[in-house]
C-alpha cells in the first residue's frame, strides 16, 4: 500500500464491550460498562445492546467527577465512532481520540467481541478484505461504512458515507486516504450490485438483508 493509504487512523469494526473477568466491567441488566484509563483521567464506556426503538445498540463515552458529568458522548450505532458530544468542552475529533484509546484498551484486556451487522457485504481481494455495512438507526445516524481489513497484518481503516450516495466524505479521514480509497469503494459497491447483495434506491447505496436476497 501507499503512504497515503497508510493505517494512520485504526477504527474497530465493531466495539460492543462483553462481560469477563476483569474487574473494570460491570453487569447493568442489558448494558456494560468498562472503565479505562487515559491521560490521567478515569473513563468510562457504557454499552446498550437493546434501546427501545431502534434495531441498533449504541456505546456511551463517559468522564466523571464526583457526581458531575464532565464528559457525555455517544457512538450512534456502534460502529466504532463517536458521532455526538452531549456534555463537555471537547471536539469530536478529540472525543473519538479518547473513544478509541478505549476501544485498544478493552481489545487488551480481552473484553470486548465482535457484533454482528444484518446488512454487511464483503469482498476479498487477495490480502485485502472490503465491508460495506448499512447502519440504519435515524435521519443522523443513517450511513454506509467502508472498512478495509489488512488480513496479513490485522490493521483496519473505516471510511463513512454519509449521504449513501457511493461518495467517502467522513470529515476524520484525511482528503487524501478518502481519495485513495473510493476507487476501491466504488469497485466494492458496484460487485455486490453485481451479484444482487447492495442495491442502489432513491438515489441512495444500501446493502440487502438476509430475506431480501
Amino acid at each position: 500500500m501507499s503512504a497515503s493509504a497508510s493505517f494512520r487512523i485504526l477504527f474497530f469494526l465493531m466495539v460492543f464491550m462483553v462481560l469477563g473477568a476483569c474487574r473494570s466491567t460491570l453487569d447493568l441488566g442489558e448494558g456494560t460498562i468498562f472503565r479505562f484509563e487515559f491521560e490521567g483521567e478515569q473513563y468510562e464506556i457504557i454499552g446498550y445492546n437493546q434501546v427501545e426503538g431502534r434495531d441498533e445498540g449504541v456505546n456511551d463515552l463517559v468522564l466523571r467527577e464526583g457526581r458531575t458529568v464532565r464528559l457525555w458522548a455517544r457512538d450512534n450505532t456502534q460502529d466504532g465512532f463517536i458521532d455526538r458530544i452531549f456534555e463537555g468542552d471537547v471536539t469530536l475529533s478529540e472525543a473519538n481520540r479518547i473513544y478509541l484509546a478505549g476501544i485498544h484498551t478493552a481489545m487488551d484486556r480481552g473484553n470486548y467481541r465482535e457484533r454482528p451487522f444484518e446488512r454487511r457485504f464483503e469482498l476479498l481481494d487477495g490480502f485485502l478484505a472490503f465491508d460495506i455495512i448499512s447502519l440504519l438507526v435515524d435521519e443522523e445516524g443513517t450511513y454506509n461504512l467502508f472498512v478495509i481489513r489488512d488480513i496479513k497484518t490485522r490493521e483496519v481503516v473505516s471510511i463513512r458515507d454519509f449521504g449513501r450516495d457511493g461518495i467517502l466524505d467522513d470529515p476524520l479521514i484525511t482528503e487524501e486516504d478518502r481519495a485513495f480509497w473510493q476507487t476501491y469503494y466504488t469497485r466494492t459497491l458496484e460487485t455486490g450490485k453485481a451479484l444482487g447483495r447492495v442495491r442502489f434506491i432513491n438515489e441512495a447505496w444500501i446493502v440487502a438483508l438476509p430475506d431480501q436476497l
